[in-house]
């Protein structure tokens, strides 16, 4: 299993339902139009070859790792996500 990597546009999907965060929200933690995320989501595979992961896709990993979601690959499992830790809204 290989962590930190999105393989597909629904693994962004479910984890900004895990975040509880639309579209807007996670293209405005990353500089992004909503539209870009939007694209993004649409993909039914996205290269997992870190040389040809496009900027976005690497830029959308690195938000929702840094609020603990966690990203993974398997051949048993798919492509998934999980949440380490909740965030502090306080």
């Amino acid at each position: 299993m290989e962590d930190g990597l999105i393989a597909v546009g629904a693994q962004i999907r479910a984890a900004r339902a895990l975040l509880d965060w639309t579209r807007a929200q996670l293209a405005q933690a990353l500089g992004l139009h909503k539209n870009a995320v939007a694209y993004w989501e649409r993909h039914a595979d996205i290269p997992t070859d870190r040389s040809r992961v496009p900027v976005a896709v690497r830029q959308i990993e690195e938000a929702l790792q840094r609020e603990g979601v966690r990203l993974f690959v398997s051949r048993e499992l798919s492509a998934g996500v999980g949440l380490l830790r909740v965030r502090n809204t306080r």
